[in-house]
């Protein structure tokens, strides 16, 4: 019995997960995520798509895949020629997320840090073992929300890191 409820909530995510991802091709943002980095091959309707959410990261690549595709098929594109699926960590190791906003916050600040975690999150955060991260591919995105930011908790307490990798 406990494997068909297991394998029910499998359906269901894969359908969350799906849906999620169509929405994001239909809309794309670049300051929360799902992010979707979809490029046309030439002249054909063919499509490389990588997409990058944490909500997944039970998941296979093989499945990340998968859904991807279902996705760009419901949406009525053409063939999906690669589908990547990452994670947010994946994918700022690989480089598609280097740009980042941090706290910058003191014990002897007078801003509690729940009220930043609290910000931070509201922007799409991911909470991680240290602390809440906000990832982005582009400085504008990161501009966007660490006005935002700043206009929520006005302070010295924002700051956008760019990662330079060395190839």
């Amino acid at each position: 019995m406990a494997s068909v409820s297991k394998t029910k909530k499998v359906v269901s995510d894969r359908e969350r997960f799906v849906s999620d991802i169509e929405k994001a091709i239909e809309v794309p943002s670049k300051e929360h995520p799902p992010f979707v980095f979809s490029q046309r091959i030439g002249a054909t309707d063919a499509i490389n798509t990588t997409v990058v959410t944490q909500a997944w990261k039970e998941l296979s690549h093989e499945e990340r895949s998968g859904v991807i595709v279902e996705a760009h098929r419901r949406h009525g594109d053409g063939e999906v020629t690669i589908a990547l699926g990452l994670t947010l960590d994946e994918a700022a190791a690989s480089g598609l997320l280097p740009y980042s906003i941090v706290p910058l916050v003191k014990q002897s600040d007078p801003v509690d840090f729940a009220i930043i975690r609290e910000a931070m999150i509201k922007e799409g955060a991911l909470e991680t073992p240290g602390g809440p991260v906000l990832r982005f591919s582009d400085v504008e995105a990161a501009r966007n929300v660490y006005r935002r930011l700043a206009e929520r908790i006005p302070g010295p307490y924002w700051s956008i890191c760019h990662e330079v990798t060395r190839d």
